[in-house]
């Protein structure tokens, strides 16, 4: 790419931006919030807040390779970037369903999104939605309570209502005329507290009467296997409706399968170790989410990336350590968190809630997947358009460190680039660019940089950068 093809496709993308920054205003009055919201629900949900507001965000726009045959080992993310915004704290899951997305709203209800206008279609405090197969309605979480919504008529109504001994929860949809839930009995164990014994059932329509599944929780349905898919403990676990025989699938925690049922979606914790001496260690923890072929379960791939959040100085820390003969740990976590991956209905995009915990600031994901990794220099492109466009999230997905050097670039004004060389040093993957720069008297208006990729996970993340003299 020369500079002047450059310079053309940013006024392009120029252009989108300022179609989209439309959307956002005219979505920041819709989804204004209007008073403090109360808390809600049980223990498990006093985290829950409002939203203030939903934004969509400019990015890049791609074609996807068709996810047909295609093992999750296999699978590599095209583009991922910021979908909504939401500034508070909340548990949130949204739905779509060709193209159209069903966004819930805790202070004011739920909203359809068709790409060129958003509809309130729901009031009420809704945290959670669930198409149904056929795109006719959504089943939602509110407060305890279940319901389901005709998105032809609008006509909404409640279908498990929790009381002081039971609570429903993550509903999700048994065909079309059928949901799952968790159901939770509360039984008191003492003054201290309640004991949380979540089980699965399903709800005909054609009759509401209750049928007990398994133990578990957020229940997804296999329809091409007759199996369910749930979280049981800290697995990931399949049941065979037919012979209830169970199979757990892998460590994790929201699992959700894709509506042609090649392929689970969950997150999952990954936890590190540091030994510095036999008394004293380092615990990194990070999250994030994994897709299994739904096909070969052992097939299983990582599909966002994490970094810890070094919020403590570790060399403090040690300084200021005190002989023991007790274990002395110091925990790490992850800049973000990843919760509640939903699918697409082609089965090729992905929706996830990331918190960054460095501002606190939650928005939703939008991963495309596709069969072909990028290459190393169409990652180093995508990471200086992101520049360009000060699109943070999109950077955030293509690099695996933090970086004082890429910090520092990402606040200058890249006005034109081009790639002049590629190789590797020392086995790993570089690209050279050339990068002229707006003048603001101090600086120099070009530079010659290196940037460094790794590929040990079958997908190139930027791990470092230097300027070549």
């Amino acid at each position: 790419m020369n500079e002047k093809d450059t310079e053309k496709m940013l006024k392009e993308l120029g252009d989108k931006i300022e179609i989209n920054q439309e959307h956002k205003n005219e979505l920041r009055k819709a989804f204004e919030v209007q008073r403090k919201p109360k808390p809600i629900g049980f223990k498990r949900y006093m985290a829950a807040a409002c939203i203030a507001l939903l934004i969509f965000t400019a990015a890049f726009s791609l074609l996807l390779a068709p996810l047909n045959q295609v093992q999750a080992d296999n699978i590599r993310v095209q583009n991922y970037r910021t979908f909504i915004e939401l500034n508070s704290k909340i548990d949130l899951s949204v739905a779509e369903h060709n193209g159209v997305m069903y966004i819930p709203n805790i202070e004011q209800g739920i909203y359809k999104h068709d790409g060129k206008e958003q509809t309130k279609i729901y009031s009420g405090r809704v945290s959670l939605v669930k198409i149904s197969p056929d795109g006719k309605r959504l089943a939602f979480y509110q407060e305890g309570a279940i319901g389901i919504l005709d998105l032809t008529t609008l006509e909404s109504r409640l279908v498990l209502v929790s009381d002081s001994k039971i609570a429903y929860e993550t509903p999700a949809w048994f065909g079309n005329n059928a949901i799952l839930a968790t159901k939770i009995m509360i039984q008191d164990i003492n003054a201290a507290g309640v004991e949380f014994a979540p089980e699965i059932i399903k709800l005909e329509f054609k009759d509401m009467k209750q049928i007990r599944l398994t133990e578990g929780s957020y229940p997804s349905y296999v329809e091409n296997k007759n199996a369910l898919l749930y979280q049981k403990g800290d697995f990931i676990t399949i049941l065979d409706l037919d012979n209830n025989k169970e199979k757990i699938i892998d460590q994790g925690m929201h699992p959700a399968v894709s509506p042609d049922g090649k392929a689970i979606a969950y997150t999952k914790l990954s936890i590190m170790y540091e030994e510095i001496s036999e008394k004293v260690k380092i615990e990194k923890v990070l999250q994030n989410i994994w897709v299994a072929d739904g096909r070969d379960y052992d097939r299983k791939t990582m599909i966002t990336t994490n970094i810890i959040l070094e919020d403590i100085d570790k060399e403090e820390w040690l300084k200021n350590l005190q002989p023991s003969e007790e274990l002395q740990m110091l925990s790490l976590s992850g800049r973000y968190s990843y919760q509640f991956p939903a699918w697409s209905k082609d089965s090729k995009v992905l929706y996830a809630l990331r918190r960054d915990f460095t501002n606190n600031r939650a928005v939703v994901v939008k991963i495309e997947l596709g069969k072909e990794p990028q290459d190393a220099k169409t990652v180093v492109e995508r990471y200086l358009q992101s520049i360009m466009l000060k699109d943070e999230d999109y950077q955030s997905g293509l690099t695996a460190v933090q970086s004082k050097a890429l910090d520092e670039l990402k606040q200058r004004t890249i006005t034109s680039y081009k790639v002049f060389n590629e190789g590797n040093e020392k086995s790993t993957a570089f690209i050279d660019v050339e990068l002229k720069f707006a003048s603001n008297g101090s600086s120099a208006e070009s530079a010659r940089l290196r940037f460094f990729l790794n590929d040990e996970t079958g997908q190139y993340y930027i791990v470092d950068m230097k300027e070549l003299k």
